[in-house]
């Protein structure tokens, strides 16, 4: 299990499990992440943890996460309404270095990140996710750490005209779709398929809800044997983001859940060879842990 009394001490003990010090940290608001959603690749890019943070000050438990880390350079992921310039200056006097990637919006926050990682490692392939539905865009995180793939953010019916610019002068490769037809409609896979040299036509992962979707990615995109599985509450969210760059260090999918597993979970459950089931943050439902902690064991 990892968690504390909140959301910002259970990202710090994320960050614990995952690294003994870091030059780099990536910094988020813990409420209001829509931002962050996209932070994954980002951490990963610089092997550091997600950490969290209010908008107006920088929280208790992560300026202490911060000193013992060692960081010289904290990433922060969004504008100024969801880390504040005060914010940003708090770290500053703290002798950390701090570069904002942040737009207008969330899709325009993306596509900062997503600018950023190119200039590390050119970008041929992207995951794509609803700017609305965050549990799918948190589903991909893991995977898109591991490839230090960025998640693009996109609306319902379009790819967002500053960020379908950015992406036709990338020369793409590929793009997986993840979530269904209801939270990114075909003509956005048209649009994209227009600009990637491979067909995606088939590149879309996603199921009638959130849980659907989770299990399909972890079935199409991760391997069968993993040490660890990683299990987050499904509605809050916050806990799925925060350990995606932990869960990518040993390539482990992160397991979506509601009160109990939804049959399409419970069928991945069954398939999988798993050594450790990992609970991250205090309210993941007891009955879904165990139930997928039997179905592992039941080979």
């Amino acid at each position: 299990k990892l968690y504390g009394k909140d959301r910002y001490a259970t990202a710090v003990e994320v960050s614990k499990a995952g690294w003994e010090n870091s030059d780099m940290a990536v910094i988020a608001n813990g409420s209001s992440f829509a931002d962050a959603l996209v932070a994954s690749p980002l951490a990963a890019n610089y092997d550091a943890p997600i950490l969290l943070t209010e908008a107006g000050e920088l929280t208790q438990e992560t300026k202490t996460e911060l000193k013992r880390l060692g960081v010289k350079t904290v990433y922060v992921v969004g504008g100024i309404t969801v880390v504040s310039d005060a914010t940003v200056k708090e770290m500053a006097n703290m002798g950390v270095d701090v570069v904002r990637l942040g737009g207008a919006n969330r899709y325009e926050t993306s596509l900062e990140v997503a600018t950023h990682l190119d200039r590390q490692k050119n970008v041929e392939n992207i995951y794509v996710a609803g700017g609305y539905a965050p549990a799918d865009a948190l589903t991909i995180a893991s995977k898109a750490a591991v490839d230090k793939t960025p998640i693009i953010l996109v609306e319902n019916k379009e790819v967002p005209k500053k960020v379908l610019s950015w992406l036709k002068n990338q020369n793409l490769k590929s793009a997986y779709v993840i979530g269904g037809e209801t939270v990114i409609k075909n003509s956005v896979m048209k649009d994209l398929n227009k600009i990637t040299s491979e067909d995606i036509t088939n590149n879309r992962i996603g199921g009638a809800n959130r849980y659907e979707t989770n299990a399909l990615v972890i079935e199409k995109l991760f391997a069968k044997e993993q040490n660890n599985v990683y299990v987050t509450e499904s509605m809050k969210l916050v806990d799925s983001l925060v350990v995606a760059p932990l869960a990518a260090k040993t390539g482990s999918p992160v397991i979506i859940t509601d009160n109990d597993l939804s049959t399409s979970q419970k069928s991945i459950a069954d398939k999988m060879l798993v050594k450790k089931v990992i609970e991250v943050g205090g309210e993941v439902s007891k009955t879904a842990v165990q139930d997928l902690i039997n179905r592992i064991n039941n080979k």
